[in-house]
């Protein structure tokens, strides 16, 4: 498995005092990682770095086995990092094929085999791809006619219409995580692209069933990892309190 990211002794501080101490992990490409720990200020910190709304004290990041500087929050998604998080949301005032295809640089607009992408034909584009990631939705429906966890799954396809390499799915709630990654056909998109998922939670049984690894997470340090045939309920909470 071809490794996309690594963090190596990340540490960085809050007004509570240290939340990450010494991090360090890896991301390999088709993967689901999971990340497992409490509290939620510490765990979410990890999505924080990635995507530049906090800069860490120490450590490095690589990118494809190259250091990389930490991205703020304007260059993270141009190094393929997209977070999404319970503050990430759509926009209201626009459907779903204009939240998709329109609110995106021009240059990651895609071109579809049967037309070239314009504001008219973006609801063309949104059906294709709904269909292709086996997501039922109206191209024309606007957010609010959809549940949170049906936006979330918008949210994730987004950031694949937009080119991510790694998708950060950061303590959004265990409905909301599940909703999402019960669309099948769209994990199996992201794999084939050769894109990769972090899924931030606490919630022991969703992240034994959705991932391929797990990290514990304590006290600001990596407590432990597991790939899914060690997994065991009553070892990932030894490891993680």
């Amino acid at each position: 498995m071809k490794e996309i990211l690594r963090m190596f002794g990340i540490s960085c501080r809050g007004t509570g005092g240290m939340l990450l101490d010494r991090l360090s992990f890896t991301l390999g490409s088709g993967e689901i990682l999971g990340i497992l720990g409490s509290p939620s200020e510490e765990r979410r910190a990890i999505g924080r770095v990635l995507t530049g709304q906090i800069q860490p004290e120490d450590g490095t990041l690589y990118i494809h086995e190259q250091p990389e500087a930490f991205p703020d929050v304007r260059t993270a998604q141009e190094k393929r990092i997209f977070h999404i998080s319970p503050d990430s949301r759509l926009m209201n005032h626009m459907d779903l094929a204009e939240n998709l295809c329109l609110i995106r640089p021009s240059s990651l607009v895609p071109h579809s085999e049967r037309v070239w992408v314009k504001r008219k034909n973006i609801h063309l584009l949104c059906e294709e791809y709904l269909e292709e990631c086996g997501v039922e939705a109206d191209p024309y429906a606007y957010p609010d006619e959809y549940s949170r966890g049906e936006q979330y799954t918008f949210l994730v396809m987004k950031a694949m219409m937009c080119g991510a390499e790694t998708v950060v799915l950061d303590s959004i709630g265990q409905p909301f995580l599940h909703a999402v990654m019960e669309h099948r056909d769209l994990i199996e998109h992201m794999r084939k692209a050769e894109g990769a998922m972090i899924l931030i939670d606490s919630h022991i049984e969703e992240l034994m069933y959705r991932c391929d690894r797990i990290y514990t997470f304590r006290e600001g340090r990596m407590s432990g990892s597991l790939f899914r045939d060690e997994y065991s309920r009553s070892l990932l909470m030894e490891m993680m309190l």
